[in-house]
């Protein structure tokens, strides 16, 4: 009996011994074939002098080995780089009302302007994004005498662009407020909330306001719209040209449908195998073998990688492919009256409960008369088009935003202002794509909305030794 034991035990163990060896050397080949994946990337990106320092952070195999720019500087929960769609998911959170929310408490690096490196982005506690301080919180009972700021708007309020978040547009306007401005009377100090989201548009922004950010008790509200209102209804109206009205669209449709079937055998079954073939591709941007496989199928498949050539002067590169040429829907007159039923609803919100409004309409590439410069003159030469388009929307925008200035004659309880042309006189590169700034763009912006609202007498300006010698 126990010599029969033992050949049983002897049996398995050898098994075991087998299994052991067989996954040593699979994993040995993987860990080989990933290293020679590896090189082989960074040898061609080398090659066409394109920066490397997004994919460090992006695979498995070189991440530990690079500065993460989040987990070095602040405390927020690393998620991982934004190439991902997992890591977009944790970043940007399914919420019933708005249709996504930025995570709390998180941070991402994502890649910036046409691969030129890397930003980064964090949230606090109550999932706002950075202003000018990489340690905060937002507390809903403010400090006494403070004047606290909201500016609401979509990515390029959040910080894309930037390359880090001190190098946004609210943390460049809470600088020029802290150093160049004084708060209303019976207020001492300026606290600026960054209430910007990827993707917002002044649809989600009411409905942020209405249900969250009014909470926070804001005595100014700042909009900072254009771009994303322009994509939003276009697309949309060409989906549905009687779409009723602007607080629903195509996104909460399709958000009732999936919830409704995951109630049904069916839909949840559907769920699950989609989910389960997104599993290797989402690999892919882990992974630098399947990152070889994914990129050689998207150039000969779908013929929208980005080529980047090396400038014949060796100063910089340049896009050398269609992957930057934009398909836009017509352009549709109703989506500049969903914008402004949108704004004005905001206005009058934030007028009922005493809070003080400035409206901004942003610059975005192609508008506003800057020569590009560089990959902003790479877009440009591709996507005739949409600029056509992009002219066509703010055309129709300018004197609707008059209209609105027209309606409430007290400038500093709405203040509001045209800041298409800011970029105008430019001579350098400001623009990391169609409408993302860099930090010197953002400093550009963010002085125009000061001088606008010293203009409007919402704030008062101060020489910057003024505040320096009463602190």
């Amino acid at each position: 009996m126990n010599k029969t034991k033992n050949r049983f035990e002897e049996i398995a163990n050898t098994k075991l011994k087998k299994l052991g060896l067989h996954s040593a050397v699979v994993f040995i080949i993987m860990f080989i074939v990933e290293v020679v994946s590896y090189g082989a990337i960074t040898s061609y990106y080398h090659f066409v002098g394109r920066n490397i320092d997004s994919l460090n952070l992006q695979f498995f195999i070189s991440r530990a080995f690079v500065d993460n720019p989040v987990k070095k500087n602040t405390s927020a929960h690393f998620i991982g780089h934004m190439s991902s769609p997992a890591v977009w998911r944790k970043w940007w959170r399914a919420d019933p009302i708005l249709g996504w929310r930025l995570g709390k408490n998180v941070g991402v690096t994502s890649t910036h302007g046409f691969a030129e490196g890397v930003e980064w982005r964090i949230t606090n506690a109550q999932g706002f994004p950075a202003t000018n301080k990489l340690a905060f919180n937002t507390e809903h009972k403010k400090a006494p005498g403070t004047f606290r700021i909201i500016i609401i708007g979509g990515s390029t309020v959040a910080g894309h662009g930037a390359k880090s978040p001190l190098e946004s547009l609210p943390s460049h306007l809470a600088s020029k407020l802290d150093q160049h401005s004084k708060p209303p009377s019976k207020f001492t100090n300026f606290e600026l909330i960054n209430g910007g989201v990827g993707g917002y548009t002044s649809l989600h922004e009411f409905l942020f306001f209405a249900t969250e950010l009014i909470h926070y008790d804001p005595d100014l509200i700042i909009l900072y719209d254009g771009w994303n209102d322009f994509v939003l209804w276009n697309n949309e109206l060409q989906i549905n040209p009687e779409l009723p009205y602007p607080k629903r669209y195509s996104l909460h449709t399709d958000m009732v449908n999936r919830l409704n079937a995951s109630y049904t055998f069916s839909g949840s079954a559907k769920q699950f195998l989609i989910n389960t073939l997104q599993i290797i591709p989402n690999q892919s941007y882990s992974f630098a073998s399947l990152f070889i496989v994914r990129r050689l199928f998207e150039k000969i498949v779908l013929e929208k990688t980005l080529t980047l050539k090396k400038d014949s002067d060796g100063a910089g590169f340049k896009v050398d492919n269609m992957f930057l040429k934009m398909h836009p829907p017509p352009f549709s007159e109703k989506g500049v009256e969903y914008f402004e039923k949108n704004i004005r609803d905001s206005i009058a919100l934030a007028r009922g409960n005493n809070i003080k409004v400035a409206l901004f309409l942003q610059p975005i590439l192609g508008v506003g008369g800057k020569s590009p410069v560089g990959p902003e003159l790479d877009w440009v030469r591709l996507n005739e088009k949409e600029i056509e388009n992009r002219n066509l929307f703010y055309k129709k925008t300018r004197p609707m935003f008059k209209k609105i200035s027209d309606s409430y004659p007290t400038m500093n309880e709405v203040c509001v202002n045209d800041l298409s042309s800011s970029m105008k006189n430019q001579k350098t590169r400001v623009f990391m794509d169609s409408g993302h700034v860099n930090s010197q763009g953002n400093s550009i912006i963010a002085q125009n909305i000061l001088d606008s609202l010293i203009g409007c007498k919402v704030v008062t300006r101060i020489a910057p030794h003024t505040k320096d010698a009463g602190s």
